[in-house]
Protein backbone atom coordinates (compact mmCIF):
# COMPACT_ATOMS: atom_id res chain seq x y z
CA UNK A 1 0.00 0.00 0.00
CA UNK A 2 2.77 2.42 0.86
CA UNK A 3 4.50 1.64 -2.45
CA UNK A 4 1.34 2.40 -4.41
CA UNK A 5 0.85 5.59 -2.41
CA UNK A 6 4.34 6.76 -3.37
CA UNK A 7 3.76 5.86 -7.04
CA UNK A 8 0.40 7.62 -7.29
CA UNK A 9 1.12 10.50 -4.94
CA UNK A 10 1.38 13.16 -7.64
CA UNK A 11 -1.22 11.81 -10.07
CA UNK A 12 -4.23 13.67 -8.66
CA UNK A 13 -4.65 17.42 -8.29
CA UNK A 14 -8.08 17.35 -6.67
CA UNK A 15 -9.55 15.93 -3.49
CA UNK A 16 -11.97 13.68 -5.34
CA UNK A 17 -9.14 12.47 -7.55
CA UNK A 18 -7.17 11.34 -4.53
CA UNK A 19 -10.21 9.53 -3.17
CA UNK A 20 -10.68 7.74 -6.50
CA UNK A 21 -7.04 6.60 -6.48
CA UNK A 22 -7.44 5.35 -2.91
CA UNK A 23 -10.61 3.40 -3.63
CA UNK A 24 -9.64 1.97 -7.02
CA UNK A 25 -5.89 1.40 -6.78
CA UNK A 26 -4.47 1.53 -3.25
CA UNK A 27 -7.06 0.05 -0.88
CA UNK A 28 -8.06 -2.95 -3.09
CA UNK A 29 -4.73 -4.51 -2.09
CA UNK A 30 -6.23 -5.01 1.36
CA UNK A 31 -9.75 -6.16 0.47
CA UNK A 32 -9.14 -9.84 -0.30
CA UNK A 33 -7.14 -10.42 2.87
CA UNK A 34 -9.70 -8.49 4.92
CA UNK A 35 -12.56 -10.64 3.60
CA UNK A 36 -11.05 -13.91 4.87
CA UNK A 37 -8.85 -12.82 7.80
CA UNK A 38 -9.54 -11.06 11.06
CA UNK A 39 -8.37 -7.44 11.00
CA UNK A 40 -7.97 -5.97 14.52
CA UNK A 41 -9.63 -2.61 15.00
CA UNK A 42 -6.67 -1.34 16.99
CA UNK A 43 -3.21 -1.49 15.53
CA UNK A 44 -3.47 -2.48 11.88
CA UNK A 45 -6.59 -0.47 11.03
CA UNK A 46 -5.10 2.59 12.72
CA UNK A 47 -1.97 2.25 10.59
CA UNK A 48 -4.04 2.00 7.41
CA UNK A 49 -6.11 5.03 8.45
CA UNK A 50 -2.92 7.01 8.97
CA UNK A 51 -1.75 6.01 5.47
CA UNK A 52 -5.07 7.22 4.06
CA UNK A 53 -4.81 10.51 5.95
CA UNK A 54 -1.24 11.13 4.76
CA UNK A 55 -2.21 10.41 1.16
CA UNK A 56 -5.19 12.78 1.18
CA UNK A 57 -3.36 15.50 3.11
CA UNK A 58 -0.18 15.31 1.05
CA UNK A 59 -0.73 18.97 0.21
CA UNK A 60 -1.06 21.23 3.21
CA UNK A 61 -4.05 22.92 1.59
CA UNK A 62 -6.04 19.68 1.96
CA UNK A 63 -5.78 19.84 5.74
CA UNK A 64 -8.34 22.65 5.81
CA UNK A 65 -11.16 20.22 4.92
CA UNK A 66 -12.58 18.56 8.02
CA UNK A 67 -12.11 14.79 8.19
CA UNK A 68 -15.85 14.38 8.80
CA UNK A 69 -16.50 15.18 5.14
CA UNK A 70 -14.18 12.46 3.84
CA UNK A 71 -16.50 9.54 4.54
CA UNK A 72 -19.83 11.14 3.64
CA UNK A 73 -21.41 10.21 0.28
CA UNK A 74 -21.12 12.85 -2.46
CA UNK A 75 -24.88 13.53 -2.44
CA UNK A 76 -24.48 14.73 1.17
CA UNK A 77 -21.50 16.97 0.49
CA UNK A 78 -18.74 14.45 1.21
CA UNK A 79 -15.90 12.96 -0.80
CA UNK A 80 -17.40 9.46 -0.85
CA UNK A 81 -14.46 7.68 0.77
CA UNK A 82 -15.52 4.35 2.27
CA UNK A 83 -14.72 3.93 5.94
CA UNK A 84 -12.12 1.21 6.46
CA UNK A 85 -14.01 -0.48 9.29
CA UNK A 86 -17.31 -0.40 7.37
CA UNK A 87 -15.68 -1.90 4.28
CA UNK A 88 -14.09 -4.71 6.30
CA UNK A 89 -17.41 -5.48 7.99
CA UNK A 90 -19.26 -5.56 4.67
CA UNK A 91 -16.67 -7.89 3.10
CA UNK A 92 -16.81 -10.31 6.02
CA UNK A 93 -20.61 -10.24 6.19
CA UNK A 94 -20.71 -10.99 2.49
CA UNK A 95 -18.58 -14.06 3.21
CA UNK A 96 -21.17 -15.18 5.78
CA UNK A 97 -23.91 -14.65 3.18
CA UNK A 98 -21.97 -16.82 0.73
CA UNK A 99 -21.81 -19.59 3.34
CA UNK A 100 -25.59 -19.43 3.80
CA UNK A 101 -26.30 -19.32 0.06
CA UNK A 102 -23.94 -22.23 -0.64
CA UNK A 103 -25.63 -24.27 2.07
CA UNK A 104 -29.03 -23.55 0.53
CA UNK A 105 -27.90 -24.66 -2.90
CA UNK A 106 -26.67 -27.98 -1.53
CA UNK A 107 -30.18 -28.78 -0.18
CA UNK A 108 -29.82 -32.02 1.80
CA UNK A 109 -26.70 -33.14 -0.04
CA UNK A 110 -23.19 -32.75 1.23
CA UNK A 111 -22.00 -29.17 1.48
CA UNK A 112 -18.79 -28.10 -0.28
CA UNK A 113 -15.54 -28.81 1.49
CA UNK A 114 -14.83 -25.15 2.27
CA UNK A 115 -18.20 -24.76 4.03
CA UNK A 116 -18.02 -27.91 6.15
CA UNK A 117 -15.47 -26.55 8.71
CA UNK A 118 -17.58 -23.42 9.14
CA UNK A 119 -20.68 -25.51 9.85
CA UNK A 120 -18.81 -27.52 12.46
CA UNK A 121 -17.64 -24.34 14.17
CA UNK A 122 -21.19 -22.96 14.24
CA UNK A 123 -22.58 -26.24 15.57
CA UNK A 124 -20.05 -26.42 18.40
CA UNK A 125 -20.65 -22.81 19.37
CA UNK A 126 -24.46 -22.98 19.47
CA UNK A 127 -24.55 -26.33 21.29
CA UNK A 128 -26.60 -27.22 23.35
CA UNK A 129 -29.20 -24.49 22.59
CA UNK A 130 -29.61 -25.11 18.86
CA UNK A 131 -28.13 -26.49 15.69
CA UNK A 132 -25.66 -24.96 13.25
CA UNK A 133 -27.29 -21.88 11.65
CA UNK A 134 -29.42 -21.22 14.73
CA UNK A 135 -26.36 -19.22 15.70
CA UNK A 136 -27.68 -16.45 13.43
CA UNK A 137 -30.32 -15.74 16.08
CA UNK A 138 -27.99 -16.00 19.08
CA UNK A 139 -26.43 -12.96 20.80
CA UNK A 140 -22.74 -12.57 20.15
CA UNK A 141 -20.43 -10.23 22.04
CA UNK A 142 -16.93 -9.55 20.87
CA UNK A 143 -15.60 -8.41 24.24
CA UNK A 144 -13.61 -11.31 25.71
CA UNK A 145 -14.44 -10.23 29.23
CA UNK A 146 -18.19 -10.70 28.82
CA UNK A 147 -18.26 -13.32 26.06
CA UNK A 148 -19.18 -16.91 26.77
CA UNK A 149 -16.36 -19.44 26.26
CA UNK A 150 -18.42 -21.10 23.53
CA UNK A 151 -18.03 -17.97 21.38
CA UNK A 152 -14.27 -17.93 21.77
CA UNK A 153 -13.93 -21.34 20.13
CA UNK A 154 -15.16 -19.78 16.89
CA UNK A 155 -11.87 -17.95 16.53
CA UNK A 156 -11.48 -14.18 16.18
CA UNK A 157 -12.62 -14.09 12.54
CA UNK A 158 -16.04 -15.78 12.77
CA UNK A 159 -16.57 -14.39 16.24
CA UNK A 160 -16.27 -10.85 14.91
CA UNK A 161 -18.40 -11.64 11.83
CA UNK A 162 -21.26 -12.97 13.98
CA UNK A 163 -20.85 -10.03 16.35
CA UNK A 164 -21.27 -7.63 13.40
CA UNK A 165 -24.25 -9.65 12.15
CA UNK A 166 -26.00 -9.56 15.51
CA UNK A 167 -25.20 -6.01 16.62
CA UNK A 168 -25.24 -3.99 13.39
CA UNK A 169 -26.80 -5.99 10.57
CA UNK A 170 -29.84 -7.72 12.09
CA UNK A 171 -31.27 -4.30 12.98
CA UNK A 172 -31.89 -3.78 9.26
CA UNK A 173 -33.93 -6.95 8.82
CA UNK A 174 -37.46 -6.75 7.43
CA UNK A 175 -39.78 -9.16 9.22
CA UNK A 176 -41.80 -11.49 7.03
CA UNK A 177 -44.86 -13.60 7.88
CA UNK A 178 -43.58 -16.82 6.35
CA UNK A 179 -45.07 -19.77 8.24
CA UNK A 180 -42.05 -21.98 7.63
CA UNK A 181 -39.81 -19.39 9.27
CA UNK A 182 -42.02 -19.20 12.35
CA UNK A 183 -42.21 -22.97 12.65
CA UNK A 184 -38.44 -23.36 12.51
CA UNK A 185 -37.27 -20.28 14.41
CA UNK A 186 -35.18 -21.26 17.45
CA UNK A 187 -36.45 -19.93 20.77
CA UNK A 188 -33.94 -21.08 23.40
CA UNK A 189 -31.11 -18.73 22.44
CA UNK A 190 -32.81 -16.05 20.36
CA UNK A 191 -32.19 -12.34 20.90
CA UNK A 192 -35.76 -11.61 19.81
CA UNK A 193 -37.12 -13.65 22.75
CA UNK A 194 -35.81 -12.04 25.93
CA UNK A 195 -36.20 -13.35 29.45
CA UNK A 196 -34.64 -10.64 31.61
CA UNK A 197 -34.92 -6.88 31.49
CA UNK A 198 -31.41 -6.59 29.98
CA UNK A 199 -32.46 -8.49 26.89
CA UNK A 200 -30.97 -11.83 27.91
CA UNK A 201 -32.19 -14.88 26.05
CA UNK A 202 -33.96 -17.82 27.70
CA UNK A 203 -30.70 -19.76 27.79
CA UNK A 204 -28.45 -16.80 28.50
CA UNK A 205 -30.20 -15.40 31.57
CA UNK A 206 -28.37 -15.38 34.89
CA UNK A 207 -31.10 -17.60 36.41
CA UNK A 208 -32.66 -19.39 33.43
CA UNK A 209 -35.71 -21.56 33.67
CA UNK A 210 -34.81 -25.15 34.47
CA UNK A 211 -37.09 -26.50 31.77
CA UNK A 212 -34.87 -24.83 29.14
CA UNK A 213 -32.14 -27.37 29.89
CA UNK A 214 -34.60 -30.26 29.64
CA UNK A 215 -35.95 -29.01 26.31
CA UNK A 216 -32.44 -28.68 24.89
CA UNK A 217 -31.54 -32.19 26.06
CA UNK A 218 -34.63 -33.53 24.29
CA UNK A 219 -33.84 -31.63 21.08
CA UNK A 220 -36.77 -29.21 21.35
CA UNK A 221 -35.28 -26.05 19.83
CA UNK A 222 -38.11 -24.58 17.74
CA UNK A 223 -41.94 -24.63 17.51
CA UNK A 224 -41.79 -27.49 15.01
CA UNK A 225 -40.04 -29.65 17.61
CA UNK A 226 -42.42 -28.49 20.31
CA UNK A 227 -45.49 -29.45 18.26
CA UNK A 228 -44.15 -32.97 17.89
CA UNK A 229 -44.23 -33.52 21.67
CA UNK A 230 -47.18 -31.23 22.47
CA UNK A 231 -49.94 -30.97 19.86
CA UNK A 232 -50.97 -27.46 18.83
CA UNK A 233 -52.21 -25.36 20.43
CA UNK A 234 -49.64 -25.90 23.19
CA UNK A 235 -51.08 -25.58 26.69
CA UNK A 236 -49.37 -25.42 30.05
CA UNK A 237 -50.92 -28.76 31.05
CA UNK A 238 -49.63 -30.52 27.93
CA UNK A 239 -46.14 -29.09 28.37
CA UNK A 240 -46.13 -29.94 32.07
CA UNK A 241 -47.12 -33.55 31.37
CA UNK A 242 -44.30 -33.83 28.82
CA UNK A 243 -41.70 -32.51 31.28
CA UNK A 244 -42.91 -34.44 34.32
CA UNK A 245 -41.10 -37.76 33.49
CA UNK A 246 -37.77 -35.88 33.31
CA UNK A 247 -38.22 -33.72 36.42
CA UNK A 248 -41.32 -34.15 38.59
CA UNK A 249 -40.43 -31.12 40.73
CA UNK A 250 -40.76 -27.39 40.18
CA UNK A 251 -39.34 -27.56 36.66
CA UNK A 252 -42.46 -29.27 35.31
CA UNK A 253 -44.88 -27.21 37.37
CA UNK A 254 -47.72 -25.37 35.72
CA UNK A 255 -46.31 -22.02 36.82
CA UNK A 256 -42.93 -22.69 35.22
CA UNK A 257 -44.53 -23.86 31.98
CA UNK A 258 -46.85 -20.86 31.92
CA UNK A 259 -43.89 -18.51 32.35
CA UNK A 260 -42.07 -20.21 29.48
CA UNK A 261 -45.06 -20.10 27.11
CA UNK A 262 -45.55 -16.43 27.94
CA UNK A 263 -42.04 -15.67 26.67
CA UNK A 264 -42.52 -17.46 23.34
CA UNK A 265 -46.14 -16.34 22.89
CA UNK A 266 -45.31 -13.86 20.06
CA UNK A 267 -43.76 -16.73 18.14
CA UNK A 268 -46.58 -19.24 18.77
CA UNK A 269 -49.44 -16.78 18.43
CA UNK A 270 -49.99 -17.36 14.71
CA UNK A 271 -49.27 -21.11 14.95
CA UNK A 272 -52.16 -22.13 17.16
CA UNK A 273 -53.91 -24.14 14.46
CA UNK A 274 -52.83 -27.78 14.04
CA UNK A 275 -50.36 -28.45 11.25
CA UNK A 276 -51.57 -30.60 8.35
CA UNK A 277 -49.40 -32.22 5.72
CA UNK A 278 -45.65 -32.68 5.54
CA UNK A 279 -43.15 -30.00 6.46
CA UNK A 280 -40.19 -29.12 4.28
CA UNK A 281 -37.40 -31.49 5.28
CA UNK A 282 -34.10 -29.64 5.44
CA UNK A 283 -31.01 -30.09 7.55
CA UNK A 284 -30.28 -26.40 8.14
CA UNK A 285 -33.55 -24.68 8.99
CA UNK A 286 -32.26 -21.19 9.77
CA UNK A 287 -30.25 -21.01 6.54
CA UNK A 288 -33.50 -21.28 4.54
CA UNK A 289 -35.25 -18.47 6.40
CA UNK A 290 -36.28 -15.35 4.50
CA UNK A 291 -33.45 -13.03 5.51
CA UNK A 292 -34.59 -9.77 3.93
CA UNK A 293 -32.66 -6.55 4.51
CA UNK A 294 -34.14 -3.34 3.18
CA UNK A 295 -36.07 -5.17 0.42
CA UNK A 296 -33.01 -7.26 -0.54
CA UNK A 297 -33.02 -10.99 0.10
CA UNK A 298 -29.75 -12.39 1.37
CA UNK A 299 -29.02 -13.96 -2.02
CA UNK A 300 -29.25 -10.50 -3.63
CA UNK A 301 -26.85 -8.80 -1.23
CA UNK A 302 -23.60 -7.56 -2.69
CA UNK A 303 -20.70 -5.97 -0.86
CA UNK A 304 -21.86 -2.51 -1.94
CA UNK A 305 -25.42 -3.08 -0.70
CA UNK A 306 -24.18 -4.43 2.63
CA UNK A 307 -21.89 -1.42 2.96
CA UNK A 308 -24.78 0.96 2.33
CA UNK A 309 -26.87 -0.82 4.97
CA UNK A 310 -24.09 -0.59 7.55
CA UNK A 311 -23.16 3.01 6.84
CA UNK A 312 -24.49 5.63 9.21
CA UNK A 313 -23.88 9.23 8.23
CA UNK A 314 -24.06 12.21 10.54
CA UNK A 315 -23.80 15.26 8.33
CA UNK A 316 -21.86 18.10 10.02
CA UNK A 317 -22.94 21.69 9.68
CA UNK A 318 -21.39 23.84 7.00
CA UNK A 319 -19.34 26.81 8.29
CA UNK A 320 -21.90 29.30 7.00
CA UNK A 321 -20.93 32.06 9.42
CA UNK A 322 -17.33 31.94 8.20
CA UNK A 323 -18.59 32.22 4.64
CA UNK A 324 -20.77 35.20 5.54
CA UNK A 325 -24.01 33.37 4.73
CA UNK A 326 -27.15 33.03 6.84
CA UNK A 327 -29.38 31.00 4.53
CA UNK A 328 -29.04 27.22 4.96
CA UNK A 329 -28.61 25.60 1.52
CA UNK A 330 -31.04 22.84 0.49
CA UNK A 331 -30.01 19.19 0.55
CA UNK A 332 -30.52 18.82 -3.21
CA UNK A 333 -27.70 21.31 -3.81
CA UNK A 334 -25.02 18.61 -3.73
CA UNK A 335 -26.80 16.41 -6.27
CA UNK A 336 -27.18 19.39 -8.59
CA UNK A 337 -23.48 20.21 -8.27
CA UNK A 338 -22.54 16.60 -9.07
CA UNK A 339 -24.65 16.78 -12.21
CA UNK A 340 -23.28 20.17 -13.26
CA UNK A 341 -19.63 19.37 -12.56
CA UNK A 342 -19.50 17.01 -15.55
CA UNK A 343 -19.49 20.13 -17.75
CA UNK A 344 -16.36 21.68 -16.20
CA UNK A 345 -12.78 20.64 -15.57
CA UNK A 346 -12.14 18.81 -12.28
CA UNK A 347 -9.84 21.52 -10.92
CA UNK A 348 -12.65 24.08 -11.20
CA UNK A 349 -15.11 21.78 -9.45
CA UNK A 350 -12.48 21.12 -6.77
CA UNK A 351 -12.07 24.80 -5.95
CA UNK A 352 -15.84 25.25 -5.75
CA UNK A 353 -16.04 22.29 -3.35
CA UNK A 354 -13.29 23.71 -1.13
CA UNK A 355 -14.91 27.12 -1.12
CA UNK A 356 -18.32 25.71 -0.15
CA UNK A 357 -16.69 23.91 2.81
CA UNK A 358 -14.50 26.90 3.74
CA UNK A 359 -11.41 24.77 3.09
CA UNK A 360 -9.21 27.54 1.65
CA UNK A 361 -6.34 29.11 3.57
CA UNK A 362 -7.30 32.77 3.48
CA UNK A 363 -5.87 35.66 5.45
CA UNK A 364 -8.35 35.55 8.30
CA UNK A 365 -7.00 32.11 9.30
CA UNK A 366 -3.55 33.61 9.96
CA UNK A 367 -4.54 36.27 12.47
CA UNK A 368 -2.90 34.33 15.30
CA UNK A 369 0.50 34.54 13.58
CA UNK A 370 2.48 37.73 14.32
CA UNK A 371 3.26 39.91 11.29
CA UNK A 372 1.20 37.67 9.00
CA UNK A 373 -0.30 39.21 5.86
CA UNK A 374 -4.03 38.89 6.51
CA UNK A 375 -5.38 41.69 4.31
CA UNK A 376 -6.82 41.39 0.84
CA UNK A 377 -3.97 41.07 -1.71
CA UNK A 378 -5.85 43.18 -4.27
CA UNK A 379 -5.14 46.41 -2.41
CA UNK A 380 -8.19 46.54 -0.15
CA UNK A 381 -7.48 47.49 3.44
CA UNK A 382 -9.86 44.72 4.56
CA UNK A 383 -9.42 41.35 6.22
CA UNK A 384 -9.26 38.61 3.61
CA UNK A 385 -12.38 36.44 4.02
CA UNK A 386 -14.14 34.21 1.48
CA UNK A 387 -17.02 36.62 0.97
CA UNK A 388 -14.69 39.60 0.54
CA UNK A 389 -12.18 37.96 -1.81
CA UNK A 390 -14.75 36.41 -4.14
CA UNK A 391 -17.56 38.98 -3.95
CA UNK A 392 -17.14 42.26 -2.08
CA UNK A 393 -13.60 43.07 -3.25
CA UNK A 394 -13.39 45.86 -5.83
CA UNK A 395 -11.67 43.57 -8.32
CA UNK A 396 -14.25 40.82 -7.83
CA UNK A 397 -17.09 43.32 -8.19
CA UNK A 398 -15.76 44.51 -11.55
CA UNK A 399 -15.35 40.93 -12.75
CA UNK A 400 -18.89 39.94 -11.78
CA UNK A 401 -20.33 43.12 -13.32
CA UNK A 402 -19.38 41.93 -16.80
CA UNK A 403 -21.56 38.81 -16.46
CA UNK A 404 -24.26 39.20 -13.81
CA UNK A 405 -26.47 41.88 -15.45
CA UNK A 406 -26.95 39.62 -18.47
CA UNK A 407 -27.48 36.44 -16.45
CA UNK A 408 -29.83 38.17 -14.03
CA UNK A 409 -32.33 38.62 -16.88
CA UNK A 410 -32.77 34.83 -16.93
CA UNK A 411 -33.48 34.34 -13.22
CA UNK A 412 -36.27 35.49 -10.97
CA UNK A 413 -34.10 35.10 -7.84
CA UNK A 414 -31.29 37.56 -7.12
CA UNK A 415 -27.82 36.39 -8.11
CA UNK A 416 -25.94 37.21 -4.95
CA UNK A 417 -22.99 35.74 -3.03
CA UNK A 418 -24.92 32.99 -1.26
CA UNK A 419 -27.05 32.04 -4.28
CA UNK A 420 -24.01 31.77 -6.56
CA UNK A 421 -21.91 29.84 -4.05
CA UNK A 422 -24.57 27.21 -3.27
CA UNK A 423 -26.46 27.48 -6.58
CA UNK A 424 -29.73 28.54 -4.95
CA UNK A 425 -31.32 29.98 -8.08
CA UNK A 426 -34.73 29.95 -9.74
CA UNK A 427 -34.84 30.67 -13.47
CA UNK A 428 -37.76 32.40 -15.11
CA UNK A 429 -40.28 30.21 -16.87
CA UNK A 430 -39.74 32.17 -20.08
CA UNK A 431 -35.99 31.50 -19.90
CA UNK A 432 -36.56 27.78 -19.37
CA UNK A 433 -38.94 27.55 -22.31
CA UNK A 434 -36.53 29.43 -24.57
CA UNK A 435 -33.11 28.16 -23.43
CA UNK A 436 -33.91 25.02 -21.43
CA UNK A 437 -31.25 23.21 -19.42
CA UNK A 438 -28.53 25.51 -20.79
CA UNK A 439 -29.52 28.22 -18.31
CA UNK A 440 -28.12 26.16 -15.43
CA UNK A 441 -25.05 24.99 -17.36
CA UNK A 442 -23.90 28.45 -18.42
CA UNK A 443 -24.39 29.92 -14.95
CA UNK A 444 -22.46 27.03 -13.41
CA UNK A 445 -19.60 27.42 -15.88
CA UNK A 446 -19.40 31.17 -15.32
CA UNK A 447 -19.45 31.01 -11.52
CA UNK A 448 -16.83 28.24 -11.23
CA UNK A 449 -14.50 29.89 -13.75
CA UNK A 450 -14.72 33.26 -12.01
CA UNK A 451 -14.08 31.71 -8.60
CA UNK A 452 -10.98 29.87 -9.78
CA UNK A 453 -9.57 32.73 -11.84
CA UNK A 454 -9.88 35.08 -8.87
CA UNK A 455 -8.20 32.49 -6.65
CA UNK A 456 -5.32 31.89 -9.07
CA UNK A 457 -4.75 35.62 -9.55
CA UNK A 458 -4.80 36.05 -5.77
CA UNK A 459 -2.07 33.42 -5.42
CA UNK A 460 0.02 35.04 -8.16
CA UNK A 461 -0.21 38.41 -6.44
CA UNK A 462 0.53 37.07 -2.96
CA UNK A 463 3.24 34.51 -3.71
CA UNK A 464 4.76 35.51 -7.08
CA UNK A 465 4.83 39.32 -6.77
CA UNK A 466 2.52 39.81 -9.76
CA UNK A 467 0.78 43.16 -10.10
CA UNK A 468 -3.00 43.28 -9.85
CA UNK A 469 -4.32 43.22 -13.41
CA UNK A 470 -8.07 43.39 -13.98
CA UNK A 471 -7.75 43.13 -17.76
CA UNK A 472 -5.73 39.93 -17.49
CA UNK A 473 -8.30 38.37 -15.15
CA UNK A 474 -11.20 39.30 -17.42
CA UNK A 475 -9.42 37.96 -20.49
CA UNK A 476 -8.61 34.70 -18.71
CA UNK A 477 -12.21 34.30 -17.59
CA UNK A 478 -13.54 34.92 -21.09
CA UNK A 479 -11.08 32.46 -22.62
CA UNK A 480 -11.78 29.70 -20.11
CA UNK A 481 -15.55 30.17 -20.39
CA UNK A 482 -15.15 29.94 -24.16
CA UNK A 483 -13.26 26.64 -23.85
CA UNK A 484 -15.90 25.15 -21.57
CA UNK A 485 -18.73 26.30 -23.83
CA UNK A 486 -17.01 24.87 -26.90
CA UNK A 487 -16.52 21.57 -25.13
CA UNK A 488 -20.16 21.50 -24.04
CA UNK A 489 -21.26 22.31 -27.58
CA UNK A 490 -19.05 19.53 -28.97
CA UNK A 491 -20.57 17.02 -26.53
CA UNK A 492 -24.05 17.98 -27.70
CA UNK A 493 -23.03 17.49 -31.34
CA UNK A 494 -21.60 14.04 -30.62
CA UNK A 495 -24.61 12.77 -28.71
CA UNK A 496 -27.10 10.58 -30.56
CA UNK A 497 -30.10 11.69 -28.50
CA UNK A 498 -33.09 13.04 -30.36
CA UNK A 499 -33.22 16.24 -28.32
CA UNK A 500 -29.50 17.08 -28.57
CA UNK A 501 -30.11 19.24 -31.63
CA UNK A 502 -32.77 21.22 -29.77
CA UNK A 503 -30.45 21.79 -26.79
CA UNK A 504 -27.68 22.92 -29.15
CA UNK A 505 -29.96 25.45 -30.85
CA UNK A 506 -31.09 26.72 -27.44
CA UNK A 507 -27.44 27.06 -26.42
CA UNK A 508 -26.63 29.17 -29.49
CA UNK A 509 -29.61 31.40 -28.77
CA UNK A 510 -28.50 31.86 -25.17
CA UNK A 511 -24.89 32.65 -26.04
CA UNK A 512 -25.99 35.49 -28.27
CA UNK A 513 -26.67 37.37 -25.03
CA UNK A 514 -23.22 36.73 -23.55
CA UNK A 515 -19.80 38.23 -24.33
CA UNK A 516 -18.54 34.83 -25.54
CA UNK A 517 -20.82 34.58 -28.58
CA UNK A 518 -18.06 35.08 -31.14
CA UNK A 519 -16.16 32.10 -29.74
CA UNK A 520 -18.82 29.55 -30.59
CA UNK A 521 -17.93 27.37 -33.60
CA UNK A 522 -20.19 27.90 -36.62
CA UNK A 523 -22.97 25.49 -37.38
CA UNK A 524 -22.23 22.51 -39.59
CA UNK A 525 -24.07 23.87 -42.59
CA UNK A 526 -22.06 27.09 -42.35
CA UNK A 527 -18.62 25.51 -42.00
CA UNK A 528 -18.13 25.11 -45.75
CA UNK A 529 -18.96 28.77 -46.37
CA UNK A 530 -16.42 30.11 -43.89
CA UNK A 531 -13.20 31.32 -45.51
CA UNK A 532 -10.15 30.26 -43.49
CA UNK A 533 -7.82 33.01 -42.35
CA UNK A 534 -4.65 33.71 -44.26
CA UNK A 535 -2.51 31.97 -41.65
CA UNK A 536 -4.64 28.83 -41.94
CA UNK A 537 -4.30 28.92 -45.73
CA UNK A 538 -0.54 29.21 -45.33
CA UNK A 539 -0.49 26.20 -43.01
CA UNK A 540 -2.58 24.22 -45.49
CA UNK A 541 -0.22 25.05 -48.31
CA UNK A 542 2.79 24.11 -46.23
CA UNK A 543 1.10 20.85 -45.25
CA UNK A 544 0.33 20.01 -48.86
CA UNK A 545 3.90 20.69 -49.91
CA UNK A 546 5.39 18.33 -47.32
Amino acid sequence: MQTRCSLWDYRARTLRGRVVILQQIILPVLWFSASVCHVPQTGFQQQVNSIIARFICRNKSNIALSKQWWFLPPDKGGLGLTSLSTMIQSLQLHMLCKVIITTRSSQNNEVPSWVEPVIKLFDNAIYPWGKIFDILYAPSRFCKRFSSPRWLQLGPYWHFVLFTWNVYFRKKIVRTQCKFDKLTTPFLDNVDISYAYRGRTLAGAANPLQLVTILSNQGVFRPLDLFQVCPAPVTTEALSSFLRPFDPGRTSSTRSCSNFLLRIKPLLQSLMEPQFGPVQAVCYYSAFHAWVFNSYEIAELSVARIRNLLSTHEVPLLPLSRLGIELIPPDLMWKRDIKMNKHILPVYADLLYRLQHNALFLGYRLQHIPNADTLCPFGCNTLETPSHLFWFCDLATRVWTAWLPILQQLFSSNLYWDSLLFFIVEPKSSAISKFGYNVYVILHIVRTVIFRCLWMHRNDVRFHSVQVNLISVQATITAVVRLHVERYSLELQQKQLSHSGLILRQLRALLELLPATRFLPPERNQIQNVTPPSCDILHQELGNSV
